[in-house]
């Protein structure tokens, strides 16, 4: 069975999760791994980030499980007001 260390792990979530492909600030979100379950904490700027930085990390290879406590400044999932004519 392969076996990445969490260190590795949380490595790759930062590097490639939250900077290259989420533009994130690492000082905002923390991660922490152990035993291969990720745990992440901090704020997000919008709250539809959350479920894609979960998914993200989720399929870092290593990852058995995403627990997430992050807080966003921005709730963007809320339908839109209908304008009108």
């Amino acid at each position: 069975m392969f076996h990445r260390s969490d260190s590795d792990i949380r490595d790759e979530i930062i590097d490639d999760v939250l900077i290259s492909r989420l533009w994130q600030d690492p000082a905002e979100v923390h991660v922490r791994v152990q035993e291969g379950v990720v745990h992440l904490t901090g704020r997000v700027e919008r709250k539809s980030l959350i479920p894609i930085m979960v998914r993200m990390a989720a399929a870092t290879e290593g990852v058995v499980d995403v627990a997430d406590n992050l807080g966003y400044d921005y709730d963007d999932t809320g339908s839109a007001p209908y304008p009108g004519p």
